[in-house]
């Protein structure tokens, strides 16, 4: 039976992701599909809308067998670290004969094409050379690699939406990944975006012909996850930082540090800050990713380390099955409740001790706070196939029998 991964934040799951499931078990009808999933934090640079096991049930009710976790700091990295992360887990396992990506274009042979382009030492050369010849100007780093690219090669003009893939194609051969990488056409005009706005907002008359009616069934109850209910702690965190804490986060750079402090000084909410440090220079998103580095003291050398644990977060019937072969073949430790990641040593205990100081900022994010140690509790959804009239996967069961039989 194939394993195929596919890297994902479903933040939050939509119809795009249950297209994208349903073609690859078309293409594999005899396929597992393992989604390896950002945990707390998103690569927008925001929290997740919901958190990682609710998305993760939502998920496994839509046909997804397996959902792993892409821990913190990685789930928050730009397209480069988030890729290379993503994949170098997914060679981590030790199982996953296939890697899947949505794309706008579907054309991997073209996908392909700018990836090798991209990683050729003379364009990394002449891109290096673009950054500092251009240090001061207002162009944004994705602009600026777009125009050399067209100058160099041309005629290849990628989608913005492309991007994601292009770093997944660079990584897996920078990486020497075994796993063979296809592309899914996306179709429809759903997005995540659109999702989370309407679950903020309330519109559940809207947001139930966006998501899939298994995944509506989990949201409609669910508890939400905003950054904007810590703006007080962010903003105070920022005004006592000192430039030179800031200075060595990744993201920082050209004075950012001093733009950072001065911001906070000058803004009471989340909203305020982004506005304040917004340049036609840096994305929406790379600020938000700067600020979130800077509260949690994330470096570049941190997200060059490859991953070194997974945490399951849920599981279908046969995804119980494929966590058996998992523990025999994979390279990293496979947590099946977060407290046995006190079980853990070296870097792999390092990693896991940051992501539970995440976790432990992200649960003063939910509207209802909760304790610091509410995620360290929390343990895996492990679904149950249940008989065609009663409709299939709608029994969960989280009890210590049925997690520990894994």
């Amino acid at each position: 039976m194939l394993n195929i991964a596919v890297i994902c934040e479903y933040n939050l799951f939509h119809n795009g992701h249950l297209r994208q499931i349903e073609q690859i078990k078309a293409l594999y009808p005899d396929s597992t599909v393992t989604a390896v999933m950002s945990g707390s934090f998103v690569q927008r640079g925001e929290c997740a809308v919901t958190d990682k096991y609710t998305r993760a049930r939502s998920a496994v009710l839509c046909g997804a067998d397996l959902v792993l976790e892409l821990p913190m700091p990685y789930s928050m990295g730009s397209a480069e670290y988030f890729a290379d992360a993503g994949i170098r887990l997914c060679m981590a396992l030790g199982v996953v004969d296939k890697i899947c990506f949505g794309s706008e274009c579907g054309d991997i042979a073209l996908l392909k094409s700018v990836a090798e382009n991209m990683s050729n030492p003379g364009f990394r050369a002449a891109l290096e050379e673009e950054r500092r010849e251009h240090r001061s100007d207002s162009v944004s780093f994705i602009r600026m690699r777009q125009s050399l690219y067209d100058r160099m090669y041309g005629g290849e003009r990628l989608l913005a939406n492309d991007i994601l893939g292009v770093e997944y194609l660079r990584a897996a051969a920078l990486c020497g990944s075994s796993s063979e990488l296809f592309t899914i056409k996306r179709m429809g005009s759903e997005t995540a975006t659109m999702s989370r706005d309407c679950i903020r907002r309330g519109i559940y008359s809207r947001l139930c012909g966006i998501v899939p009616p298994q995944a509506f069934a989990v949201y409609k109850n669910c508890e939400l996850y905003d950054i904007r209910n810590i703006a007080g702690h962010v903003i105070c965190t920022l005004r006592n930082s000192a430039p030179s804490d800031i200075r060595r986060c990744d993201g920082v750079g050209d004075g950012m540090e001093y733009r950072i402090i001065e911001a906070a000084r000058s803004s009471v909410e989340t909203d305020g800050l982004y506005r304040a440090l917004a340049t036609k220079k840096y994305t929406d998103a790379r600020m938000r990713r700067t600020v979130m580095n800077c509260m949690l003291g994330i470096t570049t050398e941190m997200l060059k380390r490859p991953p070194a644990f997974t945490s399951i977060l849920a599981a279908s019937e046969n995804g119980r099955g494929l966590l058996r072969r998992l523990k025999k073949a994979s390279g990293i430790p496979i947590l099946t409740k977060p407290a046995h990641g006190q079980r853990l040593r070296g870097e792999s205990k390092r990693q896991f001790d940051f992501g539970a100081r995440c976790d432990e900022l992200y649960t003063m994010m939910c509207i209802v706070p909760k304790k610091a140690s509410y995620f360290m509790q929390r343990t895996p959804y492990i679904a149950e196939n249940m008989p065609a009239d009663q409709g299939e996967y709608e029994a969960f069961v989280r009890n210590d029998e049925k997690i520990n039989s894994i």
